[in-house]
């Protein structure tokens, strides 16, 4: 019992070290970064518009090259499977919901009270909070609440010019939060992850000690 318990411990800090290296708040920081870009040169958005494929290229590129190195493949539970698979299947439910909303607002069927703002503040807070969730990464909570402000922020300044220039700069604000934010975690990250000496694996007595530098 208390080895079951034991491993269920550390495959839940496991799963949650794995959201320590930053990579997640960075690549939010720079797709606010992009946003910002295409709303201040709106006249040139489209041409910006390719921009949004640099964090999620950076993404996988660091943690395949980075992060998997130093943390290793961890093998989860079935119930972990679950768990991720329902969240998959929650989000799917939510982003046709949203896609339907869209839809029936563009055809002018939808309710006058339900305006674009409120379908798409719903989406960044449905899909955050439900990832937040599914996935234990209680940060995401925060971070589509100020996502979501940012997003907000922007289009009151768009439509109320006034003491800043652009709405746009709402993106860049919150953008400096997250990469401030997941620049602070990366560096612990490599700190905290040294690469194992070739042909070195970590025993579990190693990852428990791993993951518990990260917390909970």
């Amino acid at each position: 019992m208390d080895r079951t318990f034991s491993l269920r411990k550390l495959e839940k800090s496991s799963w949650k070290a794995s959201f320590r290296s930053g990579l997640i708040e960075i690549a939010i920081g720079l797709v606010l970064v992009v946003s910002s870009i295409c709303h201040i040169f709106d006249d040139l958005r489209n041409y910006f518009m390719p921009l949004y494929l640099i964090p999620v290229l950076l993404f996988i590129l660091i943690k395949k090259n980075i992060v998997i190195p130093r943390m290793g493949m961890v093998k989860f539970s079935k119930q972990r499977r679950r768990k991720s698979k329902l969240f998959h299947i929650v989000i799917t439910a939510i982003l046709l919901f949203l896609v339907l909303l869209t839809v029936l607002s563009a055809t002018a069927n939808l309710p006058e009270y339900i305006a674009p703002k409120i379908i798409i503040t719903s989406a960044i807070l449905l899909i955050c909070f439900a990832t937040a969730y599914f996935l234990d990464f209680t940060r995401l909570f925060l971070y589509g609440i100020i996502s979501a402000g940012a997003f907000n922020l922007n289009e009151f300044l768009r439509e109320n010019p006034g003491s800043l220039p652009d709405g746009g700069y709402a993106y860049l604000m919150a953008s400096i939060v997250f990469l401030i934010t997941g620049g602070v975690y990366f560096f612990r990250f490599l700190k905290k992850c040294p690469i194992p000496d070739e042909g070195k694996d970590y025993d579990e007595k190693e990852r428990r000690k791993k993951t518990a530098d990260f917390g909970d």
